[in-house]
């Protein structure tokens, strides 16, 4: 009876009563009706999580990144089942990754470095996002901030000016624009430039007339 009352209720979206009759069939039923119950749970949990994930979803596709990502931290941090919180996290991981990525790119541009990452690190983006999707958004992160500083460097990179090139990065090093972990991807690409110069030269230089 508890576990037919607990699936009618799943049926009808009345988690907090599916959720009861569930529990209590899981508590004072025999083995067989608290397999039972902890399948219904399951149940709710990949429920709950699909709902959760398609507002968090809604919102991120507006491009309101941090209420997308509070709509799936909160339920998280609440007292909830692992199955729900590992479901709710891969259900919503492309929505927020997408949105947040996006909105990190804005903030770098418009040089707002610090707020880019105080987002990331932030308890609702760190309490959201799974170990993968919190990965990727640091990934895209990283490659925004790289991506804007080069453009500072790139016309010296033209015009083979490689000691200003390093002094710049050095600089925004300094100022905190480039972290610990952009800094040496930044430097590749000037070591990429200056390989890239010198093969050039190396190949003109073998393809010379003799006079």
């Amino acid at each position: 009876m508890l576990i037919k009352q607990a699936k009618n209720a799943l049926a009808e979206q009345d988690w907090a009563t599916a959720e009861d009759r569930a529990e209590e069939a899981r508590m004072y039923a025999g083995l067989d009706l608290t397999r039972s119950a902890q399948d219904v749970q399951k149940q709710i949990d990949e429920k709950r999580a699909e709902a959760v994930a398609k507002e968090a979803k809604k919102l991120a596709d507006e491009g309101k990144c941090a209420s997308a990502l509070k709509q799936v931290a909160v339920p998280v941090r609440a007292k909830t089942r692992e199955h729900f919180k590992k479901e709710v996290k891969k259900r919503a991981q492309g929505p927020l990754v997408a949105c947040l990525s996006q909105k990190l790119e804005e903030d770098v541009k418009t040089g707002s470095v610090e707020a880019a990452r105080a987002m990331l690190a932030s308890p609702d983006s760190t309490t959201a996002l799974s170990s993968e999707g919190f990965k990727l958004a640091e990934a895209a992160l990283q490659k925004a901030i790289v991506k804007q500083s080069t453009a500072d460097i790139q016309p010296l990179l033209a015009q083979q000016k490689w000691a200003e090139a390093i002094a710049k990065l050095d600089e925004l090093k300094q100022k905190e624009t480039l972290g610990a972990a952009e800094y040496p991807v930044a430097f590749e690409i000037i070591q990429d430039a200056i390989r890239d110069h010198l093969l050039k030269l190396a190949a003109s230089g073998l393809t010379a007339k003799s006079p």
